[in-house]
């Protein structure tokens, strides 16, 4: 929600701007005509532009509204409901400023006004909304390039040894295809399957797959393995809050959000264990008979034996 906010006010200061413009433009042009800005490179020239880019569709202003309506309100429901990274959503909000800028022209005056003439080239004459537009999109072509990317690496750069997965859609499944992966290997948990498709690993065909891809009945989905990473786990100095200790126990106050083991997503983790390790030399996880007894003594209660007890009942 509050990326959507952000994304309509961006998007409403570029409308300001763009509309500023077209007002200073329609006072200091009209009268002249045009205004030599770089001479034999760029100049300002009032224009008036019934129709889209390069004048196509000129005269139809209903079907020019209606249109630019409805891939406007879209946009702006994908920025609301949408998560998209930094760069798209810049993207997408040039292109619903830029959009709505030349939307109020035609609601309101029945033409766009632009202002900004290319001399050095044969091109249409444009203005502010159009530039953002413009930069937008190409943002967008340039976002999906770089995913493209980063999902299909070359061949070269793949290990050489894999061990490879190929499974079989069947007429009945559906369903998400990281969720049917998921049932299908019951030794990779779904996150696991979820990095693998965003490294490119899981193919459909020879192409790599998106984990919001529905199942295809009859499809065959292959999954490279790649070797498992050693994790290597390194004691940290860490002050720690001790409340008790003896010579058999060690008793820490483990704060809040403070982990007790390292993980394969986070191998550097401040952990409980390694602060352990850190303090006493060693990993104590359980203790003799005088730290039971210095357990009763910090907490008032006796230990509870984790073997069960003989219970006998009268015959």
């Amino acid at each position: 929600m509050i990326s959507g906010l952000l994304s309509l006010a961006g998007a409403a200061i570029l409308v300001v701007i763009d509309q500023l413009i077209k007002h200073w433009a329609t006072a200091a042009l009209l009268p002249v005509g045009s205004m030599d800005v770089l001479p034999g490179v760029v100049e300002l020239r009032y224009c008036l532009n019934d129709g889209m880019a390069f004048s196509m569709l000129a005269g139809k202003q209903g079907l020019l509204i209606g249109m630019t309506s409805v891939m406007l309100l879209a946009v702006l429901i994908m920025l609301f409901v949408r998560k998209m990274p930094l760069t798209e959503r810049a993207a997408w909000t040039l292109v619903l400023g830029g959009g709505v800028g030349n939307l109020i022209d035609r609601v309101l005056n029945g033409v766009v006004v632009d202002y900004i003439n290319v001399l050095f080239m044969r091109f249409a004459i444009f203005n502010f909304a159009d530039i953002c537009v413009c930069v937008g999109v190409g943002l967008l072509m340039l976002a999906v390039l770089l995913d493209s990317f980063k999902r299909i690496r070359p061949q070269s750069q793949r290990r050489t040894k894999m061990e490879r997965l190929e499974l079989t859609a069947a007429p009945g499944d559906s369903g998400r295809l990281d969720a049917w992966l998921a049932g299908q290997c019951p030794t990779l948990s779904r996150s696991a399957l979820q990095n693998l498709i965003e490294q490119g690993l899981v193919t459909c065909g020879g192409a790599p797959v998106n984990k919001k891809d529905k199942v295809a009945p009859g499809k065959v989905y292959a999954i490279d393995l790649p070797d498992p990473q050693p994790i290597e786990a390194r004691p940290q100095n860490i002050p720690l809050d001790i409340v008790y200790e003896d010579d058999d126990l060690l008793v820490v106050n483990k704060p809040k959000r403070h982990g007790r083991a390292p993980g394969p997503r986070n191998p550097t983790a401040r952990s409980s264990t390694r602060c352990f390790t850190t303090a006493r030399g060693s990993c104590r996880a359980s203790a003799g008979p005088s730290a039971r007894a210095s357990s009763t003594a910090l907490t008032g209660t006796p230990p509870v034996s984790s073997s069960p007890q003989k219970t006998t009942s009268p015959m």
